[in-house]
């Protein structure tokens, strides 16, 4: 029921900022057009006779098959994303019925980064999506299921560039859960799997977009640009020191951030901690340069990973003191 109050909001409220129908034939400029997995799924089902059908007995603007196709797939989407969120969070505590609750997180987060946007009212076909992979790959990574993580891997490079950064956390994760009175033998094992496995990664995901940049070579480039990315810096810059953004900006994640930096030591899990650190920073700063700093929705696929971090410094400040303060037999005087 969250998953499709999210759908409908989000799709509602907002216009497609791509042509839909020029984005599934492979027409949409790029890099829009090089994140092309959503629009395989419009190709597929849009114009389907059920589809088409369907479509004609829904309200105005889900008449259109393709909206009707995005709002299914946001719904799936977001869906997936907080089950495997769920995931994550259980494997991290042990405690599946604070997952349960602790996964909504998504939700929310997911809410003021692509629904409360003011000035801004517009959906692009693969953000819930990109959330989607990202939740996955984190999942299948703490669950070392690789046979799992490769074809969510791959599928999310297709989907967007972004999903690389899961190389960086798979990095931190497993040089950070690896014991400290590991033998050096196992040490160097487990480094060198490390190795090939970002090897492996980064092969797939070069090779991807090396295949992406040549079949749509022919596009037309944002802004009339030439390159891979057009720099916004100058104008963040310009941005960032507006009064009227700051609420915008510190809205990201439903305004978690400064519980995740005030209370990150209560994480409780070095991995998590240290992947916040590095991957956050590091995000904003590729986006300050290649983004629009006051759309947070290029700050979505973290949700994935400040969800889990948000929900360990609540179970470890709070639900885990408390039970084990109830299991605790007082005795009471006769």
């Amino acid at each position: 029921m969250a998953s499709a109050h999210f759908s409908l909001s989000y799709g509602w409220n907002n216009r497609p900022f791509l042509s839909l129908q020029r984005y599934a034939a492979g027409h949409e400029s790029v890099p829009f057009q090089a994140r092309v997995l959503v629009a395989w799924i419009f190709r597929i089902f849009a114009n389907k006779a059920i589809t088409i059908a369907l479509a004609a007995h829904m309200p105005y603007p889900l008449r259109d098959p393709y909206l009707l196709v995005q709002l299914a797939v946001n719904f799936l989407a977001l869906f997936g994303a907080i089950a495997f969120t769920r995931g994550s969070i259980s494997s991290l505590t042990g405690d599946k019925n604070f997952s349960r609750w602790a996964a909504f997180l998504v939700a929310y987060m997911a809410y003021f980064n692509l629904v409360l946007l003011y000035g801004l009212s517009y959906t692009l076909p693969y953000d819930l999506s990109s959330l989607f992979f990202f939740a996955g790959c984190l999942y299948f990574i703490l669950r070392r299921s690789w046979l799992w993580f490769y074809p969510f891997f791959i599928l999310g490079t297709f989907n967007r560039e972004t999903i690389c950064f899961v190389m960086v956390f798979y990095v931190i994760w497993a040089l950070s859960s690896m014991p400290s009175n590991t033998k050096q033998e196992t040490k160097n094992a487990e480094r060198t799997m490390v190795i090939l496995h970002c090897c492996a990664q980064l092969l797939l995901w070069t090779g991807i977009k090396i295949y992406l940049h040549h079949i749509f070579s022919g596009n037309p480039h944002e802004d009339g640009g030439r390159g891979i990315f057009v720099p916004h810096l100058a104008y963040n810059l310009r941005e960032i020191m507006k009064p009227q953004q700051w609420p915008l900006l510190l809205s990201n994640f439903g305004f978690m951030l400064p519980v995740l930096i005030s209370q990150r030591a209560w994480i409780g899990n070095k991995g998590i901690a240290r992947a916040c650190a590095i991957i956050l920073p590091l995000w904003l700063a590729l986006m300050f340069y290649v983004g629009v700093i006051v759309e947070i929705r290029i700050f979505t696929e973290l949700i994935a990973l400040v969800s889990i971090a948000i929900a360990l410094i609540g179970f470890h400040r709070w639900v885990q003191p408390a039970a084990e303060l109830a299991d605790k037999d007082y005795a009471r005087p006769t």
